[in-house]
């Protein structure tokens, strides 16, 4: 009898190595059969079974192999033990356990069990009986730590209950944790050799409307943030933490997909493009409009991802990414591939748009695709850069996703621009998981210290009142990226050209982030205000955090915090699609109105002083004694108002300094497209005199080959018609010899006499 030990079997996808694992699992199968009497279970996919049956066939002819997908005949003979091997697939062991785990096996197999299915069923196939069992791992999950816990609670029973407290384990178990508990059960490892990827952290601060969005967003759920403590088992206020912290999230792509009222504000947007409004407000749209900007100017090709988020008015992520990539470039410059395809149409569409984009003279340089649309069938050629526009709470779910797309770039290192929001939840994610650290938005330890990150530094940029960042930083950032992009030869180590305090370069050992990697976000007096924040929470005293930060709000810009508050509090009830055309409205500057009532009131306070000063000319001088006392008062009262709008007179110089910097950038922008579309025609009456030159050359090549087949052709007629000539003379002198011979003879006839 066998010793009870148990394999894990572990492989990382390609169609080359499924077979290599057949062969392998088969033959181990085989060389069994001759030495135990139990059967064999081997459960994989509806769609393989086939597979798994024809290479048993190839291997050997007299083993009884059973296929069952719970027809009653086969079931019947699962009951008697009427053969050696039984296929199936979980689902149709789950519906008939009670006769599976009366039998015992001899061997288990569970085919490609990172699947969801077999975390789904990990229950019940915990009730089959094996002496031995064998799992085999085909590409990585979703979530690594999640199906390394369910390998060990499966493989060994004194893991069971490892994944019972997610909110505790979480934080104390690891990946690396979890893969030593496993290494003892690994069998044998494969790694695919794919393409290397060269990962950077790229900082983007948050735009002044997303500063104000996202502090009132804390304050507006302060009660549900200071009720937290270690111990707190309220779902309600864990449950609101969640949702806030998904806020908190979408707000760093863009302020309109949390409240898409903003984007109506205001109609008067006759100071200011209305792209230009929509791409301002967003830290990650500005950046990311000047990087394809530069990667278009050096001929590169970029693939976006993204993941799709959708507002109340079915505008998402996508759309707001479709419109500034085809009013910036055209229509032709980019394809679209959707997260979800839900007809024929879309679907022909989809390969429609691969196939433009793979051309080989395409004008495409842009690819925009949404994770969920990430698989083995989408082939992308002459990719130069990928640009994340946003990131998973675990960031290696992204790379996993990237590694499902075949990808054919001319660089031995693909580089991949992760963009990430400074001071926000989205550093700490990245932050925790250079740590080890799975984000779990089910656990409110680690809900709270996302959200804890940076608060007290954006409350301070939105008091101040002060742009969240000078035009020069992204201009910087991007001159930086652009001459990253260009070195083909990329070091990944410390002296390489990324060793910059902006640019984090992502290095990665042993499938994990490194620990060395330094964000933007983490300089000294930030760490400073984390370990502070360790402390309230470790206290569990979480409300003296919050009242601290959140009372900054309150020396702020009055009503700022509260405006949007109830704008984020009250989304819209109904829900109405819009047609593409009328998606982008103009975005308004509501901070105008604001200081334009100011100055009107100022000016009517005014005009009330001329006026009664003018009156009081005419008047005895009693009346002009109390006329003059009135205007004493309106004086006092203009000079009052005057002192309580004092902090209204620095917002008017920020925002006159604002239109200036704006009206400044905006020339910058125009001056930069009108370079390029210079240059642009320049190419095209280049490329246009190149093929009108070629097409002239040809015509005249083919005047000459006509021409000399027609010469060729004339003096071919003209020796027949000399030959004709010849030949007819010829004729006619044999013709007149006959007739003069024939006159001879008539002339001396012959006489008999």
């Amino acid at each position: 009898m066998f010793k009870l030990h148990i394999l894990f079997f572990y492989l990382y996808f390609s169609n080359r190595m499924l077979q290599d694992r057949l062969v392998k699992v088969v033959s181990f199968v085989l060389s069994l059969l001759d030495n135990i009497k139990k059967p064999i279970l081997i459960l994989a996919s509806s769609s393989a079974l086939s597979l798994w049956k024809l290479e048993f066939s190839k291997r050997s002819k007299s083993v009884n192999v059973v296929t069952y997908n719970g027809n009653k005949d086969i079931r019947a003979a699962i009951k008697d033990l009427e053969f050696q091997v039984l296929l199936s697939s979980p689902d149709a062991i789950v519906e008939d356990i009670e006769i599976v785990d009366r039998i015992k096996w001899a061997l288990l197999v569970i085919e490609e069990c990172q699947r969801h299915i077999f975390s789904t069923h990990l229950k019940k196939l915990q009730m089959v009986t094996a002496d031995m069992k064998l799992l085999t791992v085909s590409g990585e999950s979703v979530d690594i730590c999640e199906s390394y816990q369910n390998f060990l609670s499966f493989l060994d029973c004194k893991y069971e209950n490892i994944n019972t407290d997610a909110d505790v384990e979480t934080n104390d178990i690891n990946i690396n944790t979890l893969k030593e508990r496993l290494s003892p059960f690994i069998a044998f490892e494969c790694k695919l050799t794919t393409p290397g990827f060269q990962e950077y952290w790229v900082p983007v601060h948050l735009s002044s409307m997303q500063i104000e969005q996202y502090c009132s967003i804390l304050a507006s759920n302060f009660e549900a943030l200071s009720s937290y403590s270690k111990n707190s088992s309220f779902h309600n206020i864990i449950t609101q933490i969640r949702k806030v912290l998904f806020v908190h999230v979408t707000c760093c792509d863009h302020p309109y997909l949390v409240d898409p009222t903003l984007r109506n504000s205001s109609n008067d947007a006759s100071l200011i493009d209305p792209l230009d409004a929509e791409v301002n407000v967003s830290g990650k749209l500005q950046l990311l409009d000047k990087l394809l900007l530069e990667i278009k100017r050096s001929g590169l090709r970029a693939l976006v991802l993204f993941q799709s988020t959708v507002n109340s008015e079915k505008i998402s992520t996508g759309h707001l990414l479709d419109d500034l990539v085809h009013q910036r470039f055209g229509q032709d410059s980019y394809v679209y591939i959707p997260g979800k395809i839900l007809s024929k149409s879309i679907r022909a569409k989809k390969k429609e748009s691969l196939k433009m984009f793979n051309k080989e003279a395409s004008d495409s340089f842009i690819c925009l695709c949404d994770y969920r649309a990430c698989h083995s069938s989408v082939r992308l050629s002459r990719v130069d850069v990928v640009i994340l526009f946003n990131s998973d709470p675990n960031p290696s779910n992204d790379i996993k996703a990237l590694k499902r797309v075949t990808i054919d770039s001319p660089r031995e290192r693909l580089n991949i621009l992760r963009l990430y929001s400074s001071f926000t939840v989205e550093e700490k994610a990245l932050i925790l998981s250079k740590q080890g650290t799975t984000v779990n938005y089910t656990s409110s330890s680690v809900c709270h210290q996302l959200l804890t990150w940076g608060a007290s530094y954006l409350f301070s940029k939105l008091q101040s009142c002060t742009d969240s960042w000078p035009l020069s930083f992204i201009d910087d950032l991007v001159c930086k990226l652009s001459s990253l992009l260009r070195n083909t030869g990329v070091q990944t180590g410390p002296t390489g050209p990324t060793n910059r305090s902006i640019i984090s370069n992502a290095e990665m050992q042993n499938g994990a982030y490194s620990g060395s990697i330094m964000l933007f976000g983490e300089t000294e007096a930030h760490m400073k205000e984390s370990c502070s924040v360790d402390e309230y929470l470790s206290d569990d005293s979480p409300s003296v955090f919050w009242s601290n930060v959140v009372k900054q709000s309150q020396h702020g810009p009055k009503n700022s915090c509260s405006r949007l508050s109830q704008r984020v509090q009250k989304s819209p009830s109904f829900v109405r699609k819009k047609p593409r055309s009328k998606r982008r409205k103009r975005a308004g500057t509501t901070v105008i109105h604001r200081y334009m009532k100011i100055i009107f009131q100022t000016v009517i306070n005014m005009l009330i002083i001329i006026l009664l000063f003018n009156t009081a000319k005419c008047m005895p001088f009693d009346s002009q004694q109390s006329c003059e006392n009135v205007i004493d008062g309106c004086r006092s009262g203009s000079q009052q108002s005057q002192t309580d709008q004092t902090s209204s007179s620095t917002p008017l110089e920020a925002e006159i300094e604002r239109i200036l910097k704006e009206r400044e950038q905006i020339t910058k922008t125009h001056q930069e497209k009108k370079s390029m579309l210079l240059a642009e025609r320049e190419k095209e009456i280049s490329e246009v005199h190149k093929k009108y030159d070629a097409l002239i050359r040809d015509s005249d090549m083919s005047l000459t080959k006509e021409i000399k087949n027609l010469d060729d052709y004339h003096k071919l007629v003209n020796a027949h018609k000399l030959l004709a000539e010849i030949l007819a003379q010829k004729f006619e002198d044999t013709q007149n010899v006959k007739r003069s011979k024939k006159g001879i003879n008539i002339s001396f006839p012959s006489y008999i006499i």
